[in-house]
């Protein structure tokens, strides 16, 4: 009696067992079906986040060609895995990608919308919505809306636990401090480039705590000391990294009523406001580059280069629109609108060559045949080009100097509007008769 009360006993066991078992599996394939992505947590992984071993063939590819800068072939095989599969787990993901491949090809309004679509949807992962709230950041840069980089800025560091290390602790503060610095709020900038400057530190001293317990063994040092190169030099250089307008369009749109005057001086403020982070992210990308790492170092030296042409491409456009803009407002006097284009031009590159003497007292060797990094030494030949582009510009004399006598007469014709006769002598204006005679006035 007492065997059959423990076997049923047993079988009752058995059976509760069995039914909760049941449960937990249907109670999975209910949140997989309802969210679309299993309760296994995924993370990051370089630069190729929410990716796993068991990816679907598609997005491990155009991920594949992203990382090599195929941009345009990695979007078209995302479009074509998102057509195929489009309720797959890694569908946000694939979104994901696309619109780094616009970003990556400064389109950034189709960035941006991208983006968009990835952190509004209800099944993105909290991982993947920081990520594409801090990518959006860079397209409001370069689209020159600040306030809203700001914005979106602060929204990720609410986000922070989702994010890589690196991202949270030093690059969302240095790039609020670019964001509050283009803004002209001077003491924010302040603020926020200290919390990246803590923030590296810190790092830097857990790296070197984690390298000190692996010294014991023999591969442990130099395998950490990869690592640490690599992450070290990849948050310099996004630290660093500035997102650029290729035009002014978003002030010429904005100012359609300004006239030529107050149209140059918004131009020229708003290229001032520009190159404030300059002489901070310049800084981090020369770290990036001191570090020799092998992905991210040369990258650091392009971007480097790329700000600097951008902005002396700037300066050297400035003839072309102001000349368009006084032609347009029916300017009649071409020696003040020349003298104003090389005030204006003087006046952009007296800022920039600023930059470009504080990045040579960096410790820069003033040889780039004595520099060991060959990524300094690429920099100073860049940079010794670039001083002296801005040095002869500056040394230009003056517009109202260099006129010829014949440009004077045509400058004089143009100016008062009256013809030259072939003599080079203007023709007299009619006489007026100041005194009149009543006998002779047809209208007394």
């Amino acid at each position: 009696m007492r065997d059959k009360k423990k076997l049923i006993k047993k079988l009752v066991l058995a059976l509760l067992a069995l039914q909760l078992l049941s449960s937990c599996a249907k109670m999975k394939k209910w949140v997989k079906k309802t969210v679309g992505w299993s309760i296994r947590t995924v993370h990051f992984k370089n630069d190729t986040p929410l990716l796993s071993q068991q990816a679907e063939l598609g997005v491990q590819q155009g991920v594949a060609e992203f990382n090599r800068g195929e941009y345009t072939k990695a979007r078209k095989t995302l479009e074509n895995f998102l057509e195929e599969h489009p309720a797959s787990k890694y569908s946000q993901v694939a979104h994901f990608y696309i619109a780094w491949t616009y970003e990556a090809e400064d389109l950034w309004e189709r960035a941006l919308w991208k983006y968009r679509q990835v952190y509004t949807n209800d099944v993105t992962r909290a991982t993947l919505k920081a990520r594409a709230l801090y990518r959006s950041s860079f397209a409001y840069e370069a689209l020159g809306q600040n306030i809203k980089a700001v914005a979106i800025l602060h929204d990720v560091e609410l986000r922070r636990q989702f994010l890589p290390t690196e991202v949270r602790e030093a690059e969302v503060p240095a790039r609020l401090a670019a964001a509050y610095a283009r803004l002209g709020q001077r003491l924010e900038a302040k603020r926020y480039y200290a919390i990246a400057e803590k923030g590296i530190q810190r790092l830097r001293q857990r790296e070197s705590a984690e390298l000190y317990q692996e010294e014991s063994s023999m591969r442990g040092p130099q395998k950490n000391k990869q690592k640490n190169n690599k992450w070290l030099a990849k948050t310099y250089y996004y630290m660093g990294t500035m997102s650029l307008r290729p035009v002014e369009a978003s002030i010429m749109k904005e100012n359609r009523g300004l006239v030529p005057d107050q149209l140059a001086k918004k131009k020229t403020d708003e290229f001032k406001a520009a190159l404030q982070p300059l002489k901070k992210a310049q800084v981090y990308l020369l770290q990036s580059m001191d570090e020799m790492e092998e992905s991210w170092s040369p990258r650091a030296l392009e971007q480097l280069k790329k700000i600097y042409s951008h902005f002396w491409g700037r300066i050297q456009e400035v003839p072309e629109k102001m000349f368009l803009a006084a032609e347009m407002a029916g300017a009649t006097d071409v020696v003040l609108v020349a003298r104003k284009i090389q005030k204006r031009q003087w006046q952009m590159a007296e800022w920039l060559l600023e930059a470009v003497d504080e990045i040579q007292l960096y410790q820069l060797p003033k040889d780039s045949l004595k520099s060991q990094n060959e990524y300094q030494g690429q920099l100073i030949q860049f940079v010794r080009w670039q001083k002296n582009q801005l040095e002869r510009l500056l040394n230009e004399t003056p517009v109202e100097q260099r006129l010829t006598p014949e440009a004077q007469r045509r400058q004089d014709k143009w100016r008062r509007g009256r013809p030259i006769m072939p003599g080079g002598q203007r023709k007299p204006s009619p006489a007026i008769n100041s005194t009149v005679n009543p006998s002779e006035d047809p209208n007394l």
